[in-house]
């Protein structure tokens, strides 16, 4: 459900470039291609990228072992940037958004399909960082434009598809 939200956000047109980020098993990688873009999956662990790449077989998009903090990528070619799910594993989140704008063309835009800024609150992230090392930190919207700072990028947007509040006793 949530993919079907976040494609139209993309402004997309088959045919054009998508640059999907942190793109781990490259689920999204591979439903972007599906549909008639053409997506490239960046990952930084190799493992991720071979379990996408066996399930695909050869009929597959380009996937990339690559830091998203140092994309490997020439300057605006993507029309646009998709951080689904990978945004909030990421520690220098302004370098990362830096390359995100030096590969877009001009137009071109970045979706971050992520949760908020509790999120590395949550039981089950602090589990995660405590038994693995991995990063889950949180972030809101004020966090996202400090990220965009001092880039030419249009003031930032937030969109829910959904928000369940706790019941309160």
């Amino acid at each position: 459900k949530r993919m079907s939200f976040i494609l139209p956000l993309l402004e997309m047109k088959p045919g054009e470039r998508v640059l999907d980020t942190g793109s781990g098993y490259s689920w999204t990688t591979e439903w972007l291609m599906k549909l008639g873009y053409e997506a490239v999956g960046v990952d930084i662990t190799r493992s991720y990228l071979e379990i996408g790449m066996e399930r695909m077989g050869n009929n597959r998009p380009h996937l990339i072992l690559a830091d998203i903090e140092n994309l490997p990528i020439k300057d605006s070619i993507f029309r646009s940037v998709l951080c689904y799910d990978s945004f909030h594993h990421i520690p220098d989140r302004e370098r990362a958004m830096a390359h995100f704008y030096r590969v877009l063309k001009p137009g071109g835009r970045v979706v971050l399909a992520e949760p908020g800024g509790e999120h590395e609150h949550h039981p089950y992230s602090r589990e995660v960082m405590q038994k693995y090392g991995i990063l889950e930190k949180g972030m809101e919207l004020a966090d996202l434009r400090a990220y965009c700072e001092g880039l030419e990028f249009e003031s930032p947007g937030q969109h829910y598809f959904f928000k369940i509040q706790e019941r309160k006793a």
